[in-house]
């Protein structure tokens, strides 16, 4: 009798644990997709249209950094600071170079951002993490002792 009432609980509790589960996937959400620089185009067409010429919009195309890459192998990790949204699980990635949001944060909802001033990382180490060796450079120099950061000279639309 007693293991008739503890298969009964079993059974109910599994029954009770699909239903949860069900429901729960049924309405998770999913995952927000990185903005591409066409979707910030719609607002920022001047400055989409100088990203796609500069060195940050042809992070990937770049002649010298294809020929690096090539003779280096084809090495994956490059792909993290040479695309935007790159997934080494798959070897995907979303954008080639590197796209508004690398800098600009978009928040929970990325297809519209309020119209104030995003937030945006402008600090040197942001740029340090593809910059690395500029970077380190940058830290022992007169501009790093002064703490003078990189966008001051260099704009990160059009360098």
């Amino acid at each position: 009798m007693f293991t008739r009432w503890k298969q009964l609980l079993v059974g109910l509790g599994s029954a009770g644990l699909l239903v949860f589960l069900t429901v729960m996937v049924s309405e998770a959400k999913p995952l927000a997709q990185t903005p591409l620089p066409d979707d910030c185009q719609e607002c920022h067409e001047s400055i989409q249209i100088h990203w796609e010429e500069s060195a940050h919009g042809q992070a990937l195309s770049d002649p010298v950094f294809q020929a690096a890459w090539q003779d280096a192998g084809s090495p994956a990790e490059c792909l993290a600071c040479h695309t935007t949204g790159y997934d080494a699980a798959t070897g995907a990635w979303e954008e080639e170079g590197i796209a508004c949001a690398a800098c600009h944060q978009m928040g929970d909802n990325s297809s519209h951002h309020p119209e104030q001033v995003m937030p945006t990382d402008v600090s040197s180490r942001a740029c340090g993490t593809c910059h690395i060796d500029t970077h380190a450079e940058w830290e022992i120099s007169a501009h790093g002792e002064g703490e003078m950061n990189c966008n001051r000279c260099h704009n990160p639309h059009t360098t």
